[in-house]
């Protein structure tokens, strides 16, 4: 009997140890385990970007989180390297910015409860920590494939948009084409960065051009015009930072070869064309009519001359609080006073389709001070790296994103949407900890001697 209990004893301790072994594998995984799922989050993250719509806002929730654990916990070293910093300290900075300049008032519970969402901004804190247990060489790659892989699932939906749902404009499941435009624009660059970083690689080259055009599609078919001003800098911005790249691989091809690729592309801006041809027409009848009404003064508005009634009334109440603004909750209030008195029973706006004006109204010179030092610090640290590895790559990913949310942030809505702030955060996020740190950068140095 006693060595009976004995051995039911050592079989209850084995299970224990085994169960305990297990759990803390689960808790504190190896690092290279952790690294590896971050390759696979980024991935999934921007396949979700192109055609998931808040499912990215819910990754990127989920993995801040996720972050957030894995420093309380020590499963991650909590350490920001120097090139961290920028992007970090200028989130931290706008979020406060916007933060006090809407709690410093008397409804500061008001004030508190717009603010909520701007603890988003602090993810970059705890989310590139946790992205640099993966090789930095292996963000961006990760990056562009998924999106390729979700401008190639915009394709067929582009379709449908055009020739089945054709009466509307084309918004995914974002809700919204204008959030829906822009993270097509984001799709769409990142998947030329792929194409100009693909040479000799067939499948790559084939899933990086199907990318670029779903999401041209999609951005066309989204009939948002501030995105349409935005396409060919998106466009651009791939193929002059990586010329040399784009120069190499053209000056290797044969005769043969240019011809194929010239009559591909060809193909390929003819079945843009005819997809979006009935919608571009729309919209061009549109802006003559919008223009029509802009300049005749008439007493209707459209969306040219309400754009200008709203812009007419944000500066005006800017110019009495220059330097703190209002505070985000009281936006409205702020410009409702100066607006035409026909203005208010017939336009009914959520915003005022001006990122800077935005601001200006909220927070004032110091939002505005704010934003910019946050909206360039993903492209100042990508230029300060370019020597880096994946240099060049890097800073075409940080100037598609500033191009891509800034000019219909102009006409349209660039933050304070839970999709295209996850976008921007995550985006941002894999920039940075794609930046070699110190330990690799003395290893590429060393291997490059």
């Amino acid at each position: 009997m006693v060595g009976e209990r004995a051995l039911g004893g050592n079989s209850v301790n084995r299970h224990a140890s085994s169960f305990r072994k297990t759990f803390l594998a689960l808790l504190y995984p190896p690092p290279e385990a952790m690294g590896s799922r971050n390759r696979l989050s980024v991935f999934v993250f921007f396949v979700l970007t192109a055609v998931g719509g808040s499912g990215a806002s819910i990754v990127c929730g989920v993995l801040g989180s996720w972050a957030l654990i894995s420093a309380v916990v020590r499963r991650v070293p909590f350490r920001l390297e120097r090139t961290d910093r920028p992007v970090v300290f200028s989130f931290l900075l706008y979020a406060a910015v916007m933060t006090l300049t809407a709690v410093l008032r008397p409804d500061w519970a008001r004030g508190a409860k717009v603010s909520v969402p701007l603890l988003v901004f602090l993810i970059p804190l705890f989310l590139i920590p946790r992205l640099r247990l993966t090789p930095s060489g292996a963000l961006l790659p990760a990056a562009l494939t998924g999106a390729a892989v979700g401008g190639t699932l915009l394709l067929p939906a582009s379709l449908l948009s055009a020739f089945v749902f054709s009466a509307g404009r084309m918004e995914g499941i974002a809700g919204n084409p204008g959030p829906f435009s822009v993270t097509s624009l984001v799709t769409l660059g990142l998947s030329l960065c792929l194409l100009v970083n693909a040479p000799g690689r067939r499948w790559m080259t084939v899933l990086a051009m199907t990318g670029a055009t779903g999401a041209a599609s999609a951005v066309i078919l989204s009939g948002m015009r501030g995105s349409w001003l935005a396409l060919p800098f998106v466009i651009a911005v791939p193929l002059i930072v990586k010329w040399r790249s784009v120069h190499h691989v053209v000056s290797k091809m044969s005769r043969r070869q240019r011809l194929w690729r010239g009559a591909a592309f060809s193909i390929v801006v003819l079945l843009i064309g005819y997809v979006v041809s009935t919608k571009v027409v729309g919209r061009l009848m549109s802006t003559e009519s919008d223009l029509a009404q802009l300049f005749d003064r008439t007493p209707q508005f459209g969306s040219f001359s309400a754009r200008a009634e709203m812009y007419r009334a944000s500066l005006a109440a800017i110019s009495e609080a220059p330097v703190f603004g209002y505070g985000r909750q009281h936006l409205w209030d702020a410009v409702r006073p100066y607006f035409d008195a026909s203005f208010m029973d017939s336009a009914h706006f959520t915003h005022l389709h001006n990122i800077l004006l935005t601001i200006a109204v909220d927070a004032g010179a110091v939002g505005i001070v704010a934003f910019f030092a946050m909206v360039l610090a993903p492209a100042w640290t990508a230029w300060r790296a370019r020597s880096l590895p994946e240099g060049g790559t890097r800073f075409a990913v940080a100037a598609t994103l500033f191009v891509a949310y800034f000019i219909p942030g102009l006409t349209n809505i660039m933050f304070f949407h839970d999709i295209l702030d996850a976008v921007w955060i995550f985006t941002a996020a894999v920039i940075v900890a794609s930046v070699p740190a110190g330990e690799e950068r003395g290893i590429a140095a060393r291997s490059s001697r």
